[in-house]
């Protein structure tokens, strides 16, 4: 019965690869418990279209409510619509010197790429300053003024029963 098939029986039988969108939604979810709720990672999708191709654009980026509307790129991912291989690594880490993105084939090269930079001193340095800037807020030392019009402070709720002031 299998030489009658015209499948190629193992890409139907072996494991699905995780598509990049995928990836980088499950590397976003700790962000959040990690950092106590101070900071918190999502992935923007765009699609852009021309007449012959149509191209998806992921891209994570760190943001936090005690920071609105703040938001940290991280990396962008780009891929055709249909595959999500060869998929375009877009960050500092990963650009080459002419400008080129670093293009990955392989669910391990993406995985290698974005441990790259998630884990680069660019990543670091950013967390650490959106991590300073809100525990700066929640203690009432400073205030955020956005384009002079909205101010962020943050006051304790003194009917908070956890024991938590914020």
């Amino acid at each position: 019965m299998s030489s009658d098939i015209l499948w190629d029986v193992s890409a139907l039988e072996g494991e699905a690869m995780r598509s990049p969108s995928s990836i980088l939604i499950e590397h976003a979810k700790p962000v959040e418990e990690l950092t106590k709720g101070e900071l918190r990672a999502e992935v923007r999708t765009g699609l852009f279209k021309d007449r012959s191709s149509s191209v998806l654009s992921l891209t994570l980026y760190l943001t936090s409510d005690h920071l609105p509307p703040y938001r940290y790129d991280v990396v962008c991912l780009r891929h055709p619509e249909e595959l999500p291989y060869p998929c375009d690594v877009i960050s500092e880490e990963t650009v080459a010197f002419n400008g080129e993105p670093l293009e990955v084939s392989t669910e391990a090269d993406l995985l290698d790429a974005l441990k790259q930079v998630m884990r680069s001193p660019r990543v670091n340095a950013a967390i650490s300053s959106m991590r300073v800037r809100v525990n700066e807020l929640r203690s009432g030392s400073q205030k955020l003024v956005i384009d002079d019009e909205i101010e962020v402070s943050f006051e304790p709720d003194k009917g908070n029963d956890n024991g938590d002031p914020f």
